[in-house]
């Protein structure tokens, strides 16, 4: 199986034409900064940041028409495209001011790969050099990996490492390919620790499970829930374990410094972000819920493998064949293993839970607007380090059905009540939701007012309504990236009916949008809507027209 793994990877490795891999490009410049020992972004005089590259390096991948070959697959790589493509003599450093994004930890094979190229002097040669030794350290970790893993559980480390999604990020030039070596070291220390019934008091701890879970968190620090695997050693100093978690901890804080050199495309805003998190916390539950729910199934795709840009797969028979043998595993391993005490499986479940949790939530603060009601630019390749703990996670909750009636009882009438309210919101969405009916544009008056007023007495003729929105116009368009908060209220503005952020997402016109809230039943016409500004409005150009409240359907 291990020959199998390696041939698919060398095919992702030299198959995919260059920089045809997720943000390949940017992560090439990071790797060669890095190669030439450059470890993080520079700041000017002027504050702009940037990384010191040579010009060739940096127009290599326009030379290569990366962009037009991303996320267009009618266009095609022609293999004339191949060449030398030798450096310059006289090759002068330019500022490159693209993302800067994570530690430099993650780029070492990269960079490994792209000096041992140097001698050569051909930036193509560099680039595959970089994309095998990334490709060879995942491989690598993964035959380590396999020494170590009872032999019951190897077939989970197989799954993971056959995943098309896999095989397509171990073999790019990004950090991906370091983490990823770091699942199976992982994953085969934890189950050595879970297989020891009683747990055996060890002498010293397990340098080489915890060298393995900085890395891993280095890396992507979003993972860094995977640190509380550390009360999982079986030590008998259980305060060392302590001072271990808050050790590791402490050292990862110094990498997260990059973060704050990430490009903030207009509207978002992390700080901001972090107030609306923690001031509505229902709010982001519910963003956090609906983003999950419309995610599903590109990202249980995106897991299998969504390859190049994310613009093409495989056929659903493929999915469905990944996910019978996913399947196939779980019930062997429910049938072999032996139960793990529950505190363990509490834990295990932090970790997993709590890695997706904070997986969307750092691409909430750093990559959707202000308030948004959707978490943007979450990929299902993110979640690829899960899989085989989410196995054994769900192989024992399968045992434990098994072995105990009343949790087996319990199972079936929780899967009852989720069958009937799939069905039940199925039909009530299709036929019963009246907020996406359509709000009719009104016609705005000349006159506008201030943004500064920020309660609007609204009347709505007609009767009762079930769904509703309201419209209304920016005089300026720039405005459209000031987060604003919005509650509708009753006509004394005493009670909040409903709230949310204006998302500037739905144009009627170029300054015009419409929001559309969640339906309920209006017993009268008079209503209160408050309008807030989540920044200081410095610009007094910034205005709202008259705003109206316009019922979606009236009975």
């Amino acid at each position: 199986m291990t020959k199998l793994i390696f041939f698919l990877g060398l095919l992702f490795v030299f198959l995919i034409p260059p920089f045809q891999k997720p943000d390949e490009n940017r992560h090439y410049y990071q790797s060669y900064a890095l190669s030439r020992f450059n470890f993080s972004c520079q700041k000017d005089a002027q504050g702009t940041i940037f990384l010191p590259l040579p010009t060739s390096v940096y127009n290599f991948p326009q030379v290569l028409k990366y962009s037009e070959l991303a996320h267009t697959p009618p266009v095609k790589f022609f293999r004339s495209q191949f060449g030398w493509y030798p450096r310059p003599t006289t090759d002068p450093i330019i500022q490159a001011t693209d993302w800067c994004s994570w530690s430099f930890i993650g780029y070492l094979p990269a960079a490994i790969g792209l000096a041992l190229g140097h001698p050569f002097g051909s930036l193509l040669i560099q680039f595959y050099l970089a994309r095998l030794v990334t490709f060879l350290v995942f491989f690598a970790g993964l035959l380590f990996g396999l020494r170590l893993t009872p032999k019951p559980y190897r077939s989970w480390l197989f799954f993971f490492s056959l995943l098309p999604m896999t095989l397509h990020q171990a073999g790019a030039i990004s950090y991906d390919s370091l983490q990823l070596a770091m699942v199976p070291l992982i994953f085969a220390y934890l189950l050595n620790f879970l297989a020891k019934t009683p747990p055996a008091p060890l002498t010293r701890l397990p340098l080489g499970f915890i060298l393995s879970l900085l890395i891993f968190v280095i890396a992507k620090p979003a993972f860094i829930p995977f640190l509380f695997l550390i009360f999982l050693i079986p030590y008998h100093l259980k305060r060392h374990l302590w001072l271990t978690f808050i050790l590791c901890t402490v050292l990862i804080i110094p990498f997260l410094r990059p973060l704050v050199y990430r490009d903030i495309h207009p509207g978002v805003n992390p700080a901001l972000q972090l107030s609306v998190i923690t001031k509505d916390p229902l709010y982001f539950v519910g963003t956090l819920t609906r983003s999950f729910q419309l995610d599903a199934q590109n990202n249980l795709e995106g897991m299998v493998g969504t390859l190049g840009w994310l613009d093409y797969g495989f056929s659903y028979t493929f999915y469905a064949v990944a996910f019978l043998v996913f399947g196939y595993l779980l019930a062997r391993s429910s049938r072999s293993l032996v139960l793990i005490p529950s505190r363990v499986l509490w834990l295990l479940s932090l970790v997993i839970f709590g890695t997706v949790i904070t997986i969307y939530s750092s691409l909430y603060l750093t990559w959707s607007l202000v308030g948004d009601s959707l978490i943007v630019g979450v990929q299902g390749r993110y979640f690829l380090p899960l899989i085989p703990f989410l196995g054994i996670w769900l192989a024992q909750l399968i045992a434990r059905i098994y072995h105990f009636p009343k949790l087996r009882q319990l199972t079936l009438i929780l899967f009852s009540l989720w069958l009937i309210y799939q069905v039940v919101a199925s039909i009530y969405l299709r036929y019963y939701d009246y907020s996406h009916y359509g709000v009719n544009e009104p016609n705005f008056p000349n006159s506008s007012v201030p943004l500064t007023q920020d309660n609007y007495q609204l009347a709505i003729p007609g009767t009762r309504a079930k769904g509703i929105g309201f419209a209304y116009q920016l005089a300026d368009e720039f405005a459209s990236w000031i987060p604003f908060r919005y509650q509708l209220k009753n006509a004394d503005c005493t009670r909040t009916l409903r709230r949310g952020y204006l998302h500037f997402a739905d144009h009627l016109s170029n300054t015009t949008y419409q929001e559309e809230v969640r339906p309920f039943w209006i017993e009268n016409g008079a209503y209160c809507l408050v309008i807030e500004s989540l920044l200081p409005v410095q610009s007094p150009a910034l205005k709202f027209s008259p705003l109206y409240l316009t019922p979606s359907l009236t009975e």
